[in-house]
Parts: C-alpha cells; sequence; structure tokens
C-alpha cells in the first residue's frame, strides 16, 4: 500500500508536522498563563465531588481521592501524593481492586515521574467506572499528547480548565477536553 517512497516520505513529514505544531501550541500555552509561577493549594482532607453524583460509594471514594491526587500531581507534590495514597489505602471500602493496587504502587514510588506513571494507569482503570457510575454532574476528559515521550496521557476533571497533572507547572495548560461525560 506505501510502497512508494515518495509516499513514505510524505506522511512522515506530515506526521513530524503535526507533533511539532502541538508542541509549539503547548509551548505558546504555557507562556501566555505563566505557568511557571502558579501553583496550586490543596485541601487533600476534605476533597469533595458535590458537583459531580456517583451511583456507589465506591466511585465516590475512588473520584474524591483521584482529584485529590490530581491536584498534587499538578502542584508537583510527590510527598502529598504518597500521602494521599496512603490516605486512600487506610479507608478504601473495597481492597480487592485495581485502583488499590495502583495507590499501593504510589506509596512505593520515589520520584514524582513514577507517580504520574501510576496516576495515567489510574486514569485508564477508572474511565469505565466513572462512565458506567456517574449518576450527576459533568466530568471532563482532558488529553494531553505530549506526556509520556509523545505517547500522550489523558486525566479526568470537574472544570474544563486545563491543569496538567503530567507536568505541572513546566507546562501546566498543555492538553485540550477530548471528552465530557454528562448525567
Amino acid at each position: 500500500m506505501f510502497n512508494n517512497p515518495f509516499t513514505m516520505r510524505k506522511i512522515y513529514i506530515l506526521l513530524n508536522l503535526v507533533c511539532i505544531l502541538s508542541l509549539i501550541a503547548c509551548q505558546e500555552n504555557a507562556k501566555k498563563t505563566g505557568t511557571s509561577s502558579e501553583k496550586t493549594e490543596i485541601n487533600t482532607k476534605n476533597k469533595e465531588t458535590s458537583t459531580v453524583g456517583f451511583k456507589d460509594n465506591q466511585t465516590e471514594t475512588d473520584f474524591k481521592y483521584y482529584l485529590a491526587l490530581q491536584e498534587q500531581l499538578v502542584a508537583g507534590q510527590a510527598e502529598k501524593s504518597n500521602a494521599i495514597a496512603k490516605e486512600y489505602i487506610q479507608n478504601a471500602i473495597n481492597k480487592d481492586t485495581e485502583v488499590f493496587e495502583i495507590y499501593q504502587s504510589i506509596t512505593k514510588a520515589n520520584d514524582i515521574e513514577s507517580i504520574r506513571e501510576n496516576f495515567l494507569k489510574l486514569s485508564i482503570v477508572l474511565e469505565q467506572e466513572i462512565d458506567k457510575q456517574l449518576n450527576s454532574g459533568t466530568i471532563y476528559k482532558i488529553n494531553c499528547p505530549m506526556a509520556f515521550n509523545n505517547g500522550g496521557g489523558f486525566w479526568f476533571s470537574k472544570s474544563e480548565e486545563v491543569l496538567n497533572p503530567y507536568f505541572g507547572d513546566k507546562m501546566l495548560r498543555c492538553g485540550s477536553v477530548m471528552a465530557t461525560l454528562k448525567k
């Protein structure tokens, strides 16, 4: 199908152009918002999901801790991220889940990048749970195409505002809403 070297070269050039444009857009957005000085203050103890409702308590708990962890990653706080994971493990309703195992991995992580990798796994695992159990409110699925060496990564938020947990203040505003879950 693509045996013609000229066609392959066009495809290669086009893919590189798309990657370069994504990088430029994210960097320009970061410059406009002054991300290097932005930090998020977080209350991990009482993170509420008041504008979002779920059909079961497990999903409610999972999402509450997920949002608290997300905010700590945005702020680049590895220690506080570990503390949230430890608190989740202590308060988990069901300890026989993949979500519980991911939080255990986070408590063992030594650096922010490992925690961010586990956060992506958590996002993937929670995706079906959130979609099935959402009872009221709106959740935004946000994607950053540059996360993880341009492999991409997504996360969920109660706000359309992009606060990137995979780059924190390096590229805080890099990403865009790719889906809206609403009930």
